[in-house]
């Protein structure tokens, strides 16, 4: 039996509204019912399409199978999430708890649901509501105020993660007279920097910021989005080594069209044509 066919043809009955496949039924599809890590094998691909993904997100109406979607879409496991955060097993597992809408789940912190909501690149409505809607807002980085951090900071962070495995966070960092909303990853030295509040000044900001201050060579994308208010998130992209930046192009980040290099003397009419999709 192939799973992850048979996984995927159940999800696509689930947001479909067959009849003998509700929300539980569907949950409990998969081996994590057997204690089971890497059960949802179908999530990560199923995200990728951007109809069937948004369909999911919102027919899901439990948090925890919601968020357990969520960190599954952009690769997080509950292991992950105990050695990137520090979090506790009680913390994470309700977090990421499967379960009928009836049964009880510890009310898990603001703080949490708010850092868990940016690796995700979710909302606040996402991670904790029952039933939501797909418009976009910067609730999550106004609850992270104890990661605010200055740009000096927001270097050092990237250089001194360079070595770990993966690092995973939301910052807002402070710059003259703004705030930059930062989702930033690095996986095996590849860096990756969501702009999350993008227009044409914070753009140039940030990117003079990580072109003079980092070894890279950086260049940006696209990344579309199920939020109808938001029709991308604008994405830098940082390492020395093409083969690996073009291996997440094509597996992580498949939605998006093409990279931009990044270019200090990029006119500011180019700049205005290449972030024209963003609200």
């Amino acid at each position: 039996m192939d799973i992850l066919k048979d996984l995927t043809d159940y999800a696509e009955k689930f947001i479909k509204d067959h009849v003998d496949v509700t929300e539980e039924k569907f949950i409990n599809k998969h081996d994590s019912a057997k204690g089971k890590e890497d059960a949802y094998y179908e999530i990560k691909p199923f995200s990728k399409n951007k109809g069937n993904w948004s369909k999911l997100v919102q027919k899901t109406h439990h948090p925890g199978n919601r968020r357990k979607f969520l960190a599954e879409s952009v690769g997080l496991t509950y292991n992950d999430l105990r050695r990137i955060t520090g979090w506790g097993n009680s913390t994470v597992g309700d977090l990421l708890r499967t379960s009928n809408l009836k049964q009880n789940t510890r009310q898990i912190g603001t703080d949490i649901l708010a850092e868990f909501g940016i690796m995700v690149r979710g909302t606040y409505q996402l991670v904790r509501n029952e039933d939501v809607d797909l418009e976009y807002d910067d609730m999550l980085f106004k609850l992270i105020k104890h990661n605010t951090i200055d740009e000096e900071k927001f270097i050092q962070i990237i250089l001194s993660s360079l070595g770990e495995k993966r690092h995973i966070k939301g910052y807002v960092v402070n710059i003259p007279k703004k705030q930059l909303h930062i989702r930033l990853e690095i996986i095996d030295g590849v860096v990756i920097i969501d702009l999350a509040n993008a227009d044409l000044d914070l753009f140039r900001v940030l990117s003079d910021l990580l072109t003079e201050n980092t070894p890279f060579n950086w260049s940006y994308l696209h990344l579309p989005t199920i939020y109808h208010n938001k029709e991308s998130f604008l994405i830098f992209v940082g390492n020395a080594n093409d083969n690996q930046m073009n291996k997440l192009l094509n597996e992580d980040f498949s939605w998006a069209d093409k990279w931009y290099s990044i270019n200090q003397a990029m006119k500011k009419s180019d700049l205005s044509k290449s972030l024209k999709d963003l609200k």
